[in-house]
């Protein structure tokens, strides 16, 4: 509790002094990695010249960047050779690998601590009842892993936690879903739709719902939209990473998200390698500040964000306007330009769609798999054909294929695009 307090007054401190605080923490963690970590020797042996609370944002930034591909080769040289005792025991976190390119970084216990700190946080601004039952959907547990008498709040009046295995076919779950009749629910956006959609399909309502809470996937319009209108229930996101932890939550008055600036260091930056101003988007770059074990430096995680004005809450932590995807979510035209393709709420007219998933498989040639509760006939083949292709912003050649089923990957996530072009072919 008295990390939470601290972070109270840090949200509304002057801009200026959450970075001056940032900035020291981060001067700790590279004087720690330079001492401790081999992969750091080299590119840190600057930080000697400095003195000692003098680092400033122009030494920090010429630091280069850690690739995902550097974190997996660099293996055990990116592990410190020891730990600040007061950081607790150290243990592994492992991706998921959804990138193709799983990672395995070394945490310490401070790293549960502040999870809990910024998991308070978000259930006090959105005024959460953690008395009630919340459930949460995602990669089921091992069997008998599962530890008995869970909760969803560190408040010792907390209510239980049920998990639910989100690879399981969407009609199953969803009858253990109502069942359960949580007051909360975790999961990923879109597990959280079409759990929406088969209530809309059957009639039948979550009772008890008052809390939609998401993680893991991007937050369209059409998700938010589908969920106030089935279940009367606005959805609260946050952004995090497995190698990480938290990086930002939904401010409770809007839909942008505040970076949570006592966890992580979050860059925003343009293809020059220079901070982005708010309203335009970038890669998103992290150097989280209390892993004393792996220390993560300038982190390039390969996400792409937009960056936010000043919130209107009167908090003054960072703003992140929205996360739009991965670098293999971007659709890439013959002339170079690159955007986030956006298709849900178009395809919304077609009552008898379910599901589908687009991928670019060349600079002509998009597949368009789709699950229906009937074959489309060809006028309703062209008219999708048409709305990619306006909405693509080119005459792709739209290959729609009908399946019965287009599965989740392994670790529960759905990407509705992809594309299979080289980023050495979007760069020439």
């Amino acid at each position: 509790m008295a990390i939470f307090s601290q972070m109270q007054f840090i949200e509304r401190m002057p801009p200026e002094q959450q970075n001056r605080l940032q900035m020291r923490q981060i001067e700790r963690v590279l004087r720690f990695a330079h001492e401790t970590v081999p992969f750091y020797r080299e590119s840190l042996d600057g930080i000697k010249c400095i003195p000692d609370g003098e680092m400033d944002e122009a030494f920090f930034s010429s630091l280069p960047l850690l690739t995902r591909s550097e974190i997996q080769s660099a293996g055990l040289e990116l592990r410190a050779t020891r730990t600040p005792p007061e950081h607790g025991p150290v243990y592994l976190q492992r991706t998921s690998g959804s990138t193709g390119k799983p990672i395995e970084v070394a945490t310490t216990s401070l790293r549960a601590v502040m999870s809990h700190a910024h998991t308070l946080r978000t259930q006090y601004w959105n005024r959460f009842d953690v008395t009630q039952k919340s459930v949460e959907i995602r990669t089921a547990y091992k069997p008998g892993a599962e530890p008995k008498n869970r909760v969803w709040s560190v408040l010792p009046w907390s209510g239980p936690s049920k998990r639910l295995d989100i690879n399981l076919p969407i009609s199953e779950l969803f009858d253990q879903f109502i069942n359960e009749a949580p007051s909360s629910v975790l999961s990923h956006p879109y597990t959280l739709m079409l759990l929406a959609e088969r209530s809309r399909e059957t009639g039948i309502q979550p009772s008890h719902l008052t809390t939609v809470r998401s993680f893991a996937e991007m937050v369209t319009p059409n998700i938010r939209q589908t969920l106030r209108e089935v279940w009367n229930v606005p959805v609260i996101d946050s952004y995090s990473a497995t190698e990480i932890g938290i990086i930002a939550h939904q401010c409770p008055e809007n839909e942008t998200l505040h970076v949570q600036p006592e966890n992580v260091r979050v860059e925003v930056l343009d293809d020059n390698g220079n901070q982005c101003k708010p309203g335009t988007s970038g890669r998103v770059v992290l150097t989280p500040l209390q892993n004393f074990a792996s220390p993560l430096i300038r982190y390039e995680i390969g996400d792409y964000a937009e960056v936010g004005e000043s919130c209107s809450c009167g908090r003054t932590l960072p703003v992140l306007s929205r996360i739009l995807g991965r670098h293999r979510n971007l659709c890439v035209l013959k002339n170079g330009e690159r955007f986030f393709p956006e298709i849900q709420a178009d395809l919304k007219s077609f009552g008898h769609l379910r599901q589908f998933q687009a991928y670019q498989k060349t600079l002509e040639d998009i597949d368009l798999k789709i699950v229906a509760t009937r074959p489309f006939t060809q006028t309703e083949k062209s008219e999708v054909q048409a709305i990619v292709q306006k909405k693509f912003h080119y005459p792709f050649r739209v290959n729609i294929i009908e399946v019965d089923d287009i599965p989740r990957a392994a670790n529960g996530k759905f990407e509705e695009f992809k594309s299979d072009i080289p980023e050495a072919k979007i760069d020439g």
